[in-house]
């Protein structure tokens, strides 16, 4: 079963390591909270900024790095909720083509995952963005 493989993969992450269904269901977790602040005020002390989208997306590399471990052991390595979670973002975001990601995070990769030229239509994150432009 493809989640009692992803519970077994070790991930490094950070100053340690995870399993990647942790990850998976972290990166999850972010998907949502970031879906779930677009009808609010930049002024909310509770709604994530730019600075949490750009740690969402280094724990996206790491489950991105554990999908293919998994998938060298488990060639039918896709988990539903990552899909999902994948789908949702997606939904609710944008091409980046302003390049708002890269003047945040000068470290960005070109050719790094496609997350990482991603950003939200609206509400608080796209608000910071537009008021760095």
């Amino acid at each position: 079963m493809i989640l009692d493989d992803a519970a077994n993969v070790q991930v490094e992450f950070g100053s340690g390591s995870q399993t990647l269904l942790i990850l998976i269901n972290e990166w999850c977790a972010r998907v949502v909270k970031i879906y779930r602040d677009l009808d609010s005020s930049i002024e909310d002390h509770l709604v994530w900024g730019m600075d949490d989208l750009i740690g969402a997306f280094v724990l996206r590399d790491a489950v991105e790095s554990g999908l293919q471990t998994l998938r060298a052991t488990s060639p039918a390595g896709n988990v539903a909720a990552l899909d999902v979670a994948d789908e949702l973002f997606k939904v609710f975001t944008r091409e980046d083509s302003e390049g708002a990601v890269r003047r945040f995070d000068r470290a960005v990769i070109v050719g790094a995952g496609w997350w990482w030229s991603r950003i939200p239509k609206k509400g608080p994150i796209a608000m910071e963005i537009s008021g760095s432009s």
